[in-house]
């Protein structure tokens, strides 16, 4: 194995280390020559030992996992294990699991860090954690760059910010609001937006907004040329109340279209939802579901997208 290969090899799986990737999914028996204690120091050298880990490390229980794969691929393949891999295991072996994890993108020299709660529920709310339709809409933000350049963008349901973290970086918006209605989100999401943008970037903003107060003098979500959302169809009983600020934002306000990521746990759910629009006269585009290139998620899982737009404006 050339080292050209070896190095594109490690790159691949710190890339999916970096963001935790299923273990199950990581290709380590693609490494050749992984028998070689250099290569061994390499690839550790490279994740658990990484200086971004160190400091903003992902959760211990999954870089425990990472390094028990590695042993047992070594052991099948009747390598000699190098010292700097027990001793990793038994560093984060010690170690105990924080509430507070992150988790890191990587695209070629830079990277998007974010933090996030442990826990799929926490503190009440859904939103201090990374959701797979989160992943395919900035995936097809990336591809789709030219319907934000320029443009003023509103996101609902912003969580912990990633959408909005890769469209502010890498396709040019005018300005960018970031919304939320739960403080704890709030604070998390600004931390990561610290974090990632330019502390002197203007485009940006942070506002609070609740679907179910949105009315006729919730002026600041009109003024938006795009709106973007993922995962916010989840529970029917927010379904009236986020119709509602689809009509104000594509009837009342300047928004042209929304673009919607839903990930389908339960097609009835997702379908209810639709049927509502359908009534209400909106129009509904199914869109194309990225692949996976600068993201990984698991393509098992049914993730739709979708074009939502109103002809009818007051």
């Amino acid at each position: 194995m050339s080292q050209e290969n070896f190095k594109k090899s490690i790159e691949n799986i710190k890339k999916q280390f970096f963001c935790c990737v299923l273990i199950k999914n990581l290709n380590i028996e693609s490494i050749e020559n992984l028998s070689s204690w250099d290569n061994q120091n390499t690839l550790i050298e490279e994740t658990v030992n990484s200086q971004q880990i160190l400091k903003y490390p992902i959760k211990i229980s999954y870089q425990t996992a990472f390094i028990k794969h590695i042993i047992e691929v070594l052991i099948k393949q009747n390598a000699e294990i190098n010292d700097v891999v027990y001793d990793a295991l038994g560093r984060l072996m010690a170690l105990i699991d924080s509430k507070i994890n992150f988790k890191h993108y990587l695209f070629n020299e830079e990277r998007i860090i974010l933090m996030e709660n442990s826990s799929i529920i926490s503190e009440g709310t859904t939103g201090l954690c990374t959701w797979r339709a989160s992943l395919i809409l900035s995936e097809w933000s990336l591809e789709n760059k030219e319907i934000f350049m320029n443009k003023r963008i509103l996101e609902l349901g912003s969580g912990i910010g990633l959408t909005g973290i890769v469209i502010t970086k890498y396709c040019s918006p005018k300005k960018y609001i970031f919304t939320d209605c739960h403080d704890s989100v709030l604070k998390n999401l600004k931390e990561n937006i610290n974090l990632n943008l330019n502390s002197s970037n203007k485009v940006n903003e942070v506002r609070k907004v609740s679907w179910e107060t949105v009315n006729s003098d919730t002026k600041e979500i009109y003024e938006c040329d795009v709106t973007v959302a993922a995962d916010v169809v989840y529970d029917s009983k927010l379904f009236l109340p986020l119709q509602n600020t689809f009509k104000f934002l594509l009837r009342r306000g300047t928004c042209s279209a929304i673009f919607l990521s839903c990930t389908e746990r339960n097609e009835d759910t997702l379908n209810e939802f639709l049927n509502l629009l359908l009534v209400d006269n909106f129009e509904i585009e199914n869109l194309k579901v990225p692949s996976p290139k600068y993201f990984n998620w698991d393509c098992n899982l049914i993730v739709k997208m979708f074009k939502i737009t109103h002809n009818n404006r007051l």
